[in-house]
């Protein structure tokens, strides 16, 4: 791949809340990239943190959390080509009397020296959090990993097409 590194690593640090308990709700990551000269952010590992869900007894609770390269109208998981981490908890209550709980992040780690997690060439990026069967709104946090560089032509189109097929 042709680019050149224009930054050391930093953070991108967001948090979103859910406007209503069990609503998906999506926010804005603005990264500021400058497409005249080629930029590119260089996302090398993502840390998710997702609310755990509430307990209600004999109730299959869970909360969910994305970061997607475009706008969604749902949490999407890393099928999707358009994922780039998601997170969920779930509590699993077969009666009143007991509960299990999970939790789960994917990607779960990344050797960010040797392969970057993904490489975005737009402008945004999109948090987005749902909760099911929970009583209050739930909330969720992202770090983000990454540097800044300057693609070749050949190489920034390709990110650019890829993005948007």
């Amino acid at each position: 791949m042709g680019y050149k590194w224009t930054s050391e690593t930093f953070t991108i640090r967001e948090a979103i809340t859910e406007s209503a308990a069990n609503t998906f709700t999506e926010g804005t990551v603005n990264l500021n990239l400058d497409s005249l000269s080629r930029e590119i952010l260089v996302i090398q590992r993502v840390d998710l943190d997702v609310s755990y869900p509430d307990a209600v007894a004999g109730t299959y609770t869970s909360t969910q959390m994305s970061l997607a390269n475009t706008a969604q109208t749902a949490i999407i998981n890393i099928d999707d080509p358009d994922c780039i981490a998601s997170a969920n908890a779930v509590i699993v209550s077969a009666n009143p009397t007991s509960a299990v709980a999970f939790q789960e992040q994917m990607p779960e780690s990344v050797n960010a020296s040797e392969h970057p997690l993904f490489i975005v060439a737009t402008d945004n990026l999109y948090l987005g959090i749902k909760g099911l069967n929970n009583t209050n709104a739930k909330s969720c946090y992202m770090v983000l990993h990454a540097r800044r560089a300057k693609a070749d032509a050949s190489t920034y189109s390709a990110i650019l097409t890829s993005q948007f097929a």
